[in-house]
């Protein structure tokens, strides 16, 4: 059986929001069920990331984007980006903002959001 995209966007939608509501334990029971169902999706692997940076479980969200999505997809912004957030938050400045460098050299029009938070994290504009 083939779970509709429509419910696993809001499935991943609404992951999103529980993380960012604080509420990071269900976030990440959402965004682990969404990886069971599409494990092909590598946003949602980035999104159960976001939840463990949210939570600051940093050594699992650093885990997660460097050995699975960008041994997947090297060239992933996204990635790139929220791993040079919790390699910032780790007090990993120098290698975060490397990656933050290059989120914002190499960025496309569709990574705007991506180019502006490496951006902002680069010009001390978030506080660590």
């Amino acid at each position: 059986m083939r779970i509709e995209d429509e419910f696993i966007h809001k499935l991943t939608r609404s992951g999103a929001l529980a993380s960012f509501s604080g509420l990071h334990e269900k976030a990440q029971k959402i965004m682990e069920g969404v990886r069971i169902l599409r494990p092909e999706n590598i946003y949602a692997t980035i999104g159960l990331a976001v939840t463990k940076i949210n939570a600051y479980q940093l050594d699992d969200a650093i885990e997660i984007l460097q050995d699975w999505v960008l041994k997947i997809d090297p060239q992933n912004i996204s990635a790139k980006c929220y791993l040079g957030i919790a390699l910032k938050f780790s007090d990993r400045e120098d290698e975060g903002n490397e990656l933050f460098r290059e989120v914002v050299e190499s960025a496309s029009k569709e990574d705007i959001n991506e180019k502006n938070l490496a951006a902002a994290f680069l010009e001390n504009k978030v506080q660590t």
